[in-house]
C-alpha cells in the first residue's frame, strides 16, 4: 500500500505493540485519506486472518530459523 507513516516501538510502548506515526497535512485530499482508511483495512483483515503469521513463518523457515 503506498502509505508513508513511521513505527513506534519498545521502549516507547510496550512490548509487542507498533504504533503507527502518520503526519496528514494540508496538502492531503479526502481521495489520500479514504485510500489510506482502506489500506489500513485491508491490512487489519489480514492481521486478523493471520496472513502475515503465515507469512513470516514462511520466510524463516527459507532463511532456516
Amino acid at each position: 500500500h503506498p502509505v508513508f507513516c513511521s513505527i513506534v516501538v519498545y521502549p516507547v510502548i510496550p512490548k509487542g505493540l507498533i504504533l503507527l506515526r502518520m503526519s496528514p497535512t494540508a496538502t492531503h485530499t479526502f481521495t489520500d485519506i479514504e485510500e489510506t482508511l482502506i489500506a489500513f483495512s485491508a491490512i487489519r483483515t489480514r492481521l486478523e486472518n493471520g496472513t502475515y503469521k503465515r507469512m513470516s513463518a514462511a520466510v524463516s523457515a527459507v532463511m532456516g530459523e
